[in-house]
């Protein structure tokens, strides 16, 4: 993902204008009706990750979709090919509970980070934002920055 295009970088805080609605197909939240462009309000800022440490569930719980959705975490855990996908890894980590799963998006990010494409599992650091597509969470890290072998 290129957040520069717009001239927005990682680190802004911006200010949009608009009524914000949860998506009925992947349940996440999106801005609809946008009065105004965005505009930057500041520059440079500190981010503070969450801490993923619980299984998020893939269907549609509302609550956890709500608490968890969009939210930037930083979580260490297993990325794993998966065979025929050309979009995803699948990426296990520890919970206080046992292993949860989720998809690691976007394949192309990743495989920057690593010098080309995992062909086996590997350990990895991910910082990304947290999201819904098709019933599945995904952690979508935003450039190679945010993976860490």
């Amino acid at each position: 993902m290129n957040y520069s295009i717009s001239g927005i970088n990682i680190g802004d805080k911006i200010k949009i204008d608009g009524e914000i609605y949860q998506d009925t197909y992947n349940h996440n939240f999106r801005f609809k009706n946008i009065t105004s462009p965005s505009t930057t309000v500041s520059t440079g800022n500190t981010i503070n990750y969450f801490t993923l440490d619980k299984e998020l569930w893939s269907k549609n719980d509302w609550d956890t979709a709500v608490v968890w959705g969009q939210r930037i975490v930083k979580v260490k855990g297993t990325l794993k090919p998966i065979d025929g996908d050309n979009y995803n890894y699948e990426f296990t980590y520890t919970t206080s509970t046992g292993d949860a799963t989720m998809l690691a998006y976007s394949k192309s990010i990743i495989d920057d980070a690593n010098g080309g494409a995992l062909t086996t599992t590997k350990d990895a650091t991910l910082i990304g934002i947290l999201e819904k597509y098709k019933n599945q969470w995904e952690i979508k890290p935003r450039t190679k920055d945010d993976v860490e072998f």
